[in-house]
């Protein structure tokens, strides 16, 4: 029951996002995407208090850098099985022209104890997923970012942290296949998606919150009312209805910087 109401937190949380701000950092000689989070200590982040996370822009004349960083390892297990997909449009527009997918369905979790007691144990999932590119608002396979000349992607637990880091190109080029125009008035928009959970996935949350309202019902949760479940009371509580399962969206108005 205490992973089921992690998720909930999670999805309640995600539903709160709204549009955001943010100002572009200027580094002339870029910065090494590795997923290690040295290049932005001196760097200006954002706090997103609805997803516990902190993140942050940086450019120059020929990329974009994003940055996201977060320690919840319940985050980590979801965005990795729903996939996350970082978004950009030139035309300072809601339309998504261009990203990097992220998805890691393999991914197995590490466990360390902390005690005798299993359930003291603590899950670290380290990622070890897959960027794709993603192009007109459609996430499906395409060729791996480690392919493509120009765009870099990466992803690193660190010191208790997880880290993403993106980089798009401004320019399209012979060097650059893929990139979106640096824009006129020197505004962006860039999109951080979490995508729609999976309908094997569905199934499964279905089943658990059939299972721990079952189980309450036995235990006689709910001041004894039969089928009460978690939700019991009135107005049917957690119990009774299933989380927001649909893709969520942050939209970012990005100031960037001229370097010449």
């Amino acid at each position: 029951m205490k992973h089921l109401l992690i998720f909930l937190f999670l999805f309640t949380a995600l539903m709160s996002c709204s549009n955001e701000k943010a100002q572009s950092a200027r580094v002339e000689n870029g910065i090494v995407v590795d997923g290690l989070s040295g290049d932005w200590d001196n760097l200006p982040l954002t706090y997103n208090e609805d997803l516990k996370l902190a993140y942050g822009f940086a450019n120059n004349d020929s990329a974009l850098y994003f940055m996201i960083r977060f320690r919840d390892r319940n985050l980590i297990r979801m965005l990795s099985r729903r996939g996350i997909t970082f978004w950009l449009n030139g035309k300072n527009k809601k339309d998504k022209t261009i990203g990097i997918h992220y998805v890691d369905m393999a991914m197995e979790p590490m466990q360390s104890p902390r005690g005798r007691n299993t359930m003291q144990r603590q899950t670290v999932y380290i990622p070890s997923g897959v960027f794709t590119l993603a192009r007109n608002d459609s996430t499906d396979v395409g060729p791996e970012i480690d392919n493509i000349k120009g765009m870099a992607a990466a992803v690193r637990f660190e010191d208790g942290f997880y880290s993403f880091e993106f980089r798009i190109p401004f320019k399209q080029g012979n060097d650059t296949p893929y990139a979106v125009n640096f824009p006129q008035k020197g505004q962006i928009k860039a999109c951080f998606e979490i995508n729609p959970m999976s309908e094997q996935d569905k199934e499964r949350m279905k089943e658990m919150m059939m299972s721990n309202r079952s189980s309450a019902g036995m235990s006689g949760e709910g001041g004894g009312h039969r089928g009460s479940g978690m939700g019991s009371g009135r107005g049917g509580g957690m119990g009774r209805q299933m989380p927001n399962t649909g893709g969520e969206e942050v939209w970012i108005t990005v100031n960037l910087h001229r370097t010449k």
